[in-house]
């Protein structure tokens, strides 16, 4: 479901680093490979074929839509107290869409439907405009199975919105 809403406060139980992307057609592919590379370390296999699909659709769209460097973050954060899931975020230095939600494709359209199939696949997703660009997140839930570690939450965490701008690239893709 999608919110124009900034994502909402939620305690991180665990994070992964913030990977720059160039930009260019190989940004998607490798940021699959990170995203699947911490879910399977982190036991939530059952997650990777959706969470792969998702950061593919959110880097395509800021690879093809936006200015770059484009970056993107991954992190387990709690729903209540019995519940996480895996938030991610995509952001890069352009305006992002006008108005309160994307554009949506028509029947006639050959592309434009990567935000219905992030639309699908998570529970909740949106945008936010920031001073240093625009950055698109969502939102799948952990199976109950994998449920949140007491001891590895990062003290005092939270999920926010980027303030400051990007610096470097990481995909190894030729200018």
């Amino acid at each position: 479901m999608y919110s124009p809403a900034p994502p909402p406060q939620r305690r991180i139980v665990r994070s992964a680093p913030r990977w720059h992307l160039s930009g260019c057609g190989e940004s998607p592919r490798a940021a699959r490979r990170q995203v699947v590379a911490t879910l399977t370390t982190w036991d939530l296999e059952n997650l990777v074929d959706d969470a792969a699909l998702v950061i593919s659709e959110l880097v395509t769209n800021a690879a093809t839509h936006g200015l770059g460097p484009i970056w993107h973050r991954l992190a387990t954060v709690t729903l209540d107290d019995a519940t996480t899931a895996v938030h991610m975020v995509v952001g890069d230095s352009g305006p992002g869409w006008r108005g309160r939600e994307p554009g949506r494709a028509s029947s006639q359209d050959t592309s434009g439907r990567g935000l219905d199939i992030v639309d699908a696949l998570a529970a909740l997703w949106g945008a936010a405009h920031t001073a240093a660009g625009h950055q698109v997140w969502a939102e799948l839930p952990t199976p109950t199975t994998g449920l949140r570690e007491p001891g590895r939450a990062c003290p005092g965490g939270r999920i926010t919105v980027e303030r400051e701008p990007v610096q470097g690239i990481g995909t190894g893709c030729a200018a």
